[in-house]
């Protein structure tokens, strides 16, 4: 997972990481009314300097999870579509699917990644890996993600979340690869129950 190797994005993750836990501690110091104002002014100021770097270290990491996903959908994702976007390939899949995360539950419990910010750019690349398998029609992508995680040491909560902030970029490709391919031979009705299913699916 290169632990042990300087990682100069990562390296500024972690500490950008902690910012909020000193602006906390250092809210509580402040006790006095007539203090009170100038330390929570001062502490926002810091905050809105640093947070674009902190958000920019976490979306180096999800842009490397989605480079696997957007090279091989490109490739194989319509021959992977007419080979086993069928009944029985689905049904296998699901049924696979439901399998493996029971054993995960049971099995991948001993994990050293707690936060977000301490997810390397490697395990970052390689969890991408995982979620190509969501490529399968009828597997999970949050699970393929999520399971990816935890064999590379990343508690069960930390998964979720990258695996949801990753959902949207996948996602928005995805349907976007989708809608350039056929939405120009879309029907008003057509369009317009995508609308509808959009927005109820928020």
């Amino acid at each position: 997972m290169g632990m042990g190797q300087k990682d100069p994005v990562r390296a500024r993750a972690v500490e950008l990481g902690r910012l909020k836990d000193c602006y906390e501690a250092l809210r509580r110091a402040a006790r006095a009314p007539q203090r009170r104002r100038f330390f929570a002014a001062a502490l926002d100021l810091v905050l809105i300097v640093c947070l674009p770097r902190m958000i920019a270290a976490i979306v180096f990491l999800i842009l490397a999870a989605l480079l696997p996903v957007l090279v091989l959908g490109a490739l194989f994702g319509d021959v992977i579509d007419k080979l086993l976007f069928a009944p029985i390939p689905v049904a296998i899949a699901l049924a696979g699917g439901g399998v493996v995360l029971i054993v995960m539950e049971r099995v991948l419990d001993a994990s050293r990644v707690r936060e977000l910010d301490d997810v390397s750019m490697r395990s970052a690349l390689v969890i991408g890996l995982f979620q190509c398998v969501a490529m399968i029609p009828g597997t999970s992508r949050s699970g393929a993600t999520i399971f990816g995680a935890m064999v590379l040491g990343v508690d069960r909560k930390t998964a979720a979340a990258f695996s949801f902030i990753l959902a949207i970029p996948t996602m928005a490709a995805a349907t976007g690869y989708k809608l350039i391919q056929n939405g120009l031979s879309f029907t008003g009705e057509q369009w317009g129950v995508l609308a509808v299913g959009s927005v109820v699916s928020f």
